[in-house]
């Protein structure tokens, strides 16, 4: 079964949703003592390339999900700069 543009961009969604969820218990920037996070900031670092690999693969230009998936690309290159960075899911799904 084919899916949809639409479905795809839900699914993205979802999976950039749940790179928030990995930074649950990270504190609101890199403490000095950061040993302590080493292995959930790499989990948020992998998440966030792992949903920015999935968004430039949807085939999304001229379309009318282009904006979106463009802010969830920015939102995941930020996170990966700056694991600590809440940028707060997004909408849909």
């Amino acid at each position: 079964m084919s899916t949809t543009l639409h479905e795809q961009v839900l699914a993205l969604h979802r999976h950039y949703n749940q790179v928030e969820e990995t930074q649950v218990g990270l504190p609101d920037k890199r403490s000095r003592t950061h040993n302590n996070h080493d292995a959930q900031e790499q989990r948020v670092i992998e998440k966030a390339f792992e949903v920015m690999r999935a968004a430039r693969n949807l085939p999304t230009a001229g379309t009318e999900y282009e904006a979106e998936v463009e802010n969830i690309i920015d939102g995941c290159r930020d996170i990966q700069q700056n694991p600590y960075l809440r940028r707060g899911g997004v909408g849909r799904g």
